[in-house]
């Protein structure tokens, strides 16, 4: 049995070093650290940043399914494998980046539907080439893995575009948004209450709820971060 690598002192996601944290949680996430070399095996975990997260607590045997974690929205996520029985799976992402932005908002935190309730994830960085050929070699049947760039697994006429959006024009288009919001003239008022917890921004044209239908806004066109960008 080849002993599990040395604990890192910085692990994705946190915002400090192992020693800043009190001495019960280190305990805990070196016990995890162990847990997860035994389970996956101590060469697929790494020190070193990578485009793969093992995710201890966020495994089959917990009761997280697959859309569990593609619900949470990750940036850059494009495949998740759950090895059956086992109470972690791996994340892929496109890059080390995208994989320690997702890991700042799994590391230490809590899922709503694992069991027992409330599970505290812990995140480490993981080889993703060793992480994928275990999964390839072992029982099809026993490894649950979704590949969300592979459009043959959408259903007919659906289609995926990752990252269609960069994180700048992400953050020019929430703002946007937010400012329509703040402004405090855009609320939905609909007389028989359905939105009442609901705040909309209409552009182009404005969805008339009470009617079920479209209505146009020539004096609101769409403002130009919204307009598609031309084709060369």
């Amino acid at each position: 049995t080849v002993p599990a690598p040395p604990l890192p002192q910085c692990l994705p996601g946190l915002q400090c070093p192992l020693a800043q944290l009190s001495p019960r949680q280190r305990r805990k996430i070196s016990r995890k650290w162990h847990q997860a070399a035994s389970a996956a095996g101590s060469t697929v975990l790494s020190a070193e940043p990578t485009a793969c997260l093992l995710v201890a607590n966020a495994g089959l045997h917990n009761g997280i399914g697959e859309s569990n974690l593609v619900s949470l929205g990750l940036p850059g996520l494009i495949r998740v494998i759950q090895p059956a029985g086992q109470s972690h799976c791996f994340l892929l992402f496109h890059d080390a980046a995208s994989a320690e932005e997702a890991a700042a908002g799994l590391q230490l935190h809590q899922l709503a539907d694992s069991m027992p309730a409330g599970s505290v994830l812990y995140v480490f960085f993981a080889d993703p080439e060793l992480a994928v050929k275990q999964v390839q070699s072992s029982d099809p049947n026993e490894v649950a893995t979704t590949n969300l760039a592979d459009s043959s697994a959408l259903p007919p006429g659906l289609s995926l575009t990752l990252d269609a959006v960069s994180l700048a024009e992400e953050a020019e288009l929430l703002a946007l948004v937010d400012a329509e919001l703040d402004s405090g003239d855009r609320d939905v008022a609909i007389a028989d209450g359905r939105l009442r917890n609901r705040r909309v921004v209409h552009w182009g044209h404005e969805f008339l709820y009470g009617r079920n239908r479209l209505a146009p806004l020539p004096d609101r066109p769409l403002p130009p971060p919204a307009r598609p960008s031309p084709i060369d």
